[in-house]
């Protein structure tokens, strides 16, 4: 029997497919008789033995269970297997000024989108296979930095991105965010959310600057810290500039004219 050339060849050897396969063939026999391959063709003996051919039916049995489980175990591994590195790059879009590691099929969509009383400048890079995990980085502005307190701001931004991001991923889907924790990055405000969209969950790291809201979201049907870390950590922006402040001059006294003397 010649071995077919395929992946299972590769990973686990032809021969250990052929004997689990030809020993569940013994089995099919009836339990009082085993093959015998001596000579050209295959003939049938009669064991006399019951209690001999009753293990050997029980070991044959196990054997082809362990094999199924094997094969089953490779299929779902091979679908929900992580993009290799070499299919990942360090992503530095135009006119950003941050820089993150990112599958190469990401794509860039920017927009302009209302928000209550706003108009946000959305720039939205997004990974989103048909199977696999979905990540993306959003970059938004249009509320400037003096539109109330920066926890107003904040707040306005991640409900935006809430809001926005939603049907990007799940059509008519609609997301949850729950705030875990407050993490500061490079001297900006951050924080981390739980995300939920649809079958879908992860963790959202968001920042905002003086200028922008950055959401680096990464969602899976099934939890991998491994690659959760890998994209989050290397998310990078410059660090915050030190305020300059400015400081007060005294004003000259004004010169008084000298009283005359009359």
């Amino acid at each position: 029997m010649q071995c077919p050339k395929s992946n299972l060849d590769v990973e686990y050897g032809c021969s250990t497919l052929h004997v689990g396969l030809w020993t569940f063939l013994d089995t099919l026999t009836p339990s009082e008789y085993i093959p015998q391959q001596h000579g050209p063709a295959t003939r049938l003996q009669r064991h006399t033995n019951p209690e001999v051919d009753d293990m050997s039916f029980r070991r044959s049995y196990w054997s082809f269970a362990v094999l199924l489980v094997t094969l089953t175990s490779i299929a779902v591994i091979s679908q929900t297997k992580v993009p290799p590195a070499a299919d990942w790059d360090t992503f530095r879009p135009e006119n950003e000024e941050f820089s993150i590691l990112m599958p190469k099929d990401t794509s860039t969509e920017i927009t302009k989108v209302p928000y209550h009383k706003f108009e946000l400048n959305l720039r939205l890079y997004l990974s989103a296979p048909a199977a696999g995990p979905v990540l993306g980085v959003a970059s938004v502005s249009g509320i400037k930095a003096n539109a109330g307190s920066e926890l107003e701001r904040f707040n306005s931004y991640a409900d935006a991105f809430k809001t926005l991001f939603g049907p990007k991923v799940r059509k008519d889907a609609v997301a949850k965010m729950i705030l875990i924790a407050s993490k500061p990055f490079h001297g900006y405000t951050g924080r981390v959310y739980k995300l939920t969209i649809g079958d879908l969950t992860g963790t959202v790291n968001a920042y905002v600057t003086r200028k922008r809201f950055y959401a680096v979201a990464i969602l899976n049907a099934k939890k991998d810290e491994a690659l959760e870390d890998k994209f989050l950590s290397s998310f990078v922006i410059p660090d915050k500039p030190v305020e300059q402040v400015a400081s007060s001059e005294e004003a000259p006294a004004n010169n008084t004219p000298p009283n005359s003397k009359d």
